[in-house]
């Protein structure tokens, strides 16, 4: 029963965009609030307060709204600059070059699926040079 209440916010999301033809704009607030609701009821395993709960899950409600919109402002910008390169004809230059490397779309996949990750890729922190621990090594 655990597993089945754990999937019904995703199943609340599917009828409400799919079977009802809502926006997810409208869907995923009230989604949100469903899942808060049944985490607080269902979830609550400690039998703590209404207080206690609201304070434990704070940190971890907000956090999950800021990796929301890290997600909204990667999908913003990778349309961004779809439509950047679609206009100024960048995307016809990627497109040769491709075609330049190879003919097979098999292996012009395969180029493009290895550089995707490495372009989503989190960078990390540079190290200075003195700093580095294989400086001496």
């Amino acid at each position: 029963m655990d597993f089945v209440m754990a999937l019904s916010p995703l199943g609340f999301v599917l009828v409400g965009i799919l079977f009802l033809k809502k926006g997810a704009m409208k869907v995923a607030p009230l989604t949100l609030l469903y899942t808060v609701i049944i985490a607080f009821s269902y979830f609550n395993i400690n039998g703590l307060d209404f207080k206690s709960l609201v304070a434990g899950t704070d940190a971890l409600l907000w956090k999950g709204v800021k990796e929301g919109a890290k997600i909204v402002m990667l999908v913003f910008s990778s349309f961004l600059l779809l439509n950047l390169m679609q206009r100024t004809g960048a995307i016809r230059q990627v497109q040769k070059t491709l075609a330049s490397v190879t003919r097979a779309r098999r292996a012009q996949l395969v180029i493009v699926g290895m550089m995707v990750p490495i372009f989503l890729e989190e960078q990390p922190e540079p190290v200075p040079l003195l700093q580095s621990p294989h400086l001496f090594w």
